[in-house]
């Protein structure tokens, strides 16, 4: 797709919790949080608030931020910014209330990941926050917002500033766990994260056809593929990259218990898990975090790496919040025939090597045009170290072809324990 314009697709993201026409009526039961797949506990009634809708663009892909798939919290590789960028924010309308609200819960995601939020009442700005009072949330994700030509083509545009978060229910008298709740979300997509629902081992029970028969009717009157797409899918391994499905996720939405088989639920998350906060600064780390990395060095043979192609580090850990890593170390960069390149993985806060499980190089094949047949890459070797700060590197395997290492689509690589 890249260098070619292309039909922009717009996915709205319809969380599984649009549940309920009337959504601040009192849920009549306790709600109940699965913690594990084996244990789940019960916490006190909530109060069913209003919830966001989400958008994403397919924009063009451009070369200098290569790669289309979604990467852990759950969250889209190629959304991402550079570690250590500083986002500025512009708020179009809003109270100081509701402005001062936003700015305080938008930078409880800067005491874990090293981003940080400027916000400015004057000039150009990366994100433009509206409080519009229309009852709908939505956040743009991650560097969407370079994409404003997208934006036009799709309509968003106005006079002035094009919003790319909407908050369209706070006030004055919006207390504070729904600032919470929904403010973290959004700068969560801001961030580049997606909807922890989707994520490919979430195990929640739906009801399949209790599920059609609510969103096929009004307000949504959605058919069955719709309700497939925006529901009930959950994203495959193949599109998709990530750590353990976390239920307590601030970017997990609620499951009501009438759509699901037996007694499953999925209550309102209005702050950030453990998982949130390792994950986030796996992905955005700070300096003062002193992670520990694993470092690939990979010798492409004759057949090149073709951008849009990940070559992911499936991860298993015995310690922490975050258990499972299935990270890109190339993230979607290509790597030409006979060269070298390094890739690296960042570790959780607090994991060492001793914790490291075990280790695999899986190969997701991908496309620089929307026509190209499945990428198949050769290797003449891939080296595996441990990087600890202060410490020389540890290698932990070197895998080398007979002559070479032919990675296809789906092909997994033992590395470590050393094969």
């Amino acid at each position: 797709m890249k260098n070619l314009l292309f039909c922009l697709l717009l996915i709205s993201l319809a969380p599984a919790n649009l549940l309920a026409q009337n959504p601040d009526k009192n849920i009549q039961r306790p709600i109940v949080r699965p913690v594990d797949n084996n244990k789940i506990v019960q916490v006190k009634f909530v109060t069913r608030p209003k919830v966001c809708v989400d958008k994403i663009y397919n924009a063009p892909v451009q070369q200098s931020r290569p790669g289309v798939t979604i990467e852990g919290l759950t969250g889209m590789s190629n959304r991402f910014w550079p570690n250590g960028t500083t986002i500025t924010v512009k708020f179009l309308g809003g109270s100081n209330f509701v402005r001062t609200k936003t700015m305080q819960f938008a930078n409880q995601w800067s005491n874990f990941v090293n981003i940080r939020f400027r916000f400015i009442n004057d000039g150009k700005a990366d994100i433009n926050v509206r409080f519009n009072d229309d009852g709908t949330s939505w956040s743009m994700v991650g560097t969407d917002v370079k994409d404003l030509e997208a934006l036009r083509r799709l309509g968003e545009a106005f006079a002035g500033d094009i919003a790319t978060v909407n908050f369209g229910w706070f006030t004055d008298t919006t207390p504070d766990d729904e600032f919470s709740r929904t403010v973290l979300h959004e700068f969560g997509h801001v961030l580049g994260f997606v909807h922890e629902q989707g994520h490919p081992d979430a195990s929640i029970p739906w009801d399949a056809e209790a599920v059609y028969r609510y969103f096929g009717g009004p307000p949504n009157n959605w058919g069955r593929d719709k309700v497939d797409n925006e529901v009930l899918r959950k994203y495959n391994r193949r599109e998709t990259q990530f750590s353990n499905y976390d239920p307590t996720s601030i970017m997990q939405y609620p499951v009501d218990n009438a759509l699901t088989i037996g007694d499953f639920e999925i209550g309102w998350n209005r702050v950030l898990s453990q998982t949130d906060k390792d994950f986030s600064r796996i992905i955005y780390p700070r300096s003062t975090d002193r992670v520990n990395k694993l470092r690939v060095t990979f010798k492409t043979a004759d057949d090149d790496l073709r951008v849009n192609s990940q070559a992911k580090l499936v991860v298993l850990l015995n310690s922490g919040a975050v258990t499972k890593l299935e990270v890109s170390a190339n993230r979607g960069a290509a790597y030409a025939n006979g060269s070298t390149n390094v890739g690296e993985v960042n570790m959780p806060p607090g994991i060492n090597l001793s914790n490291i499980v075990k280790c695999d190089l899986y190969f997701d094949s991908g496309k620089q045009f929307e026509w190209d047949s499945p990428d198949t890459w050769k290797v003449d070797e891939v080296k595996l170290e441990w990087e600890e700060a202060g410490r020389p590197n540890t290698e932990l395997s070197t895998v080398r072809g007979t002559p070479k290492i032919v990675m296809t689509q789906g092909a997994d690589l033992l590395l470590y324990p050393r094969p």
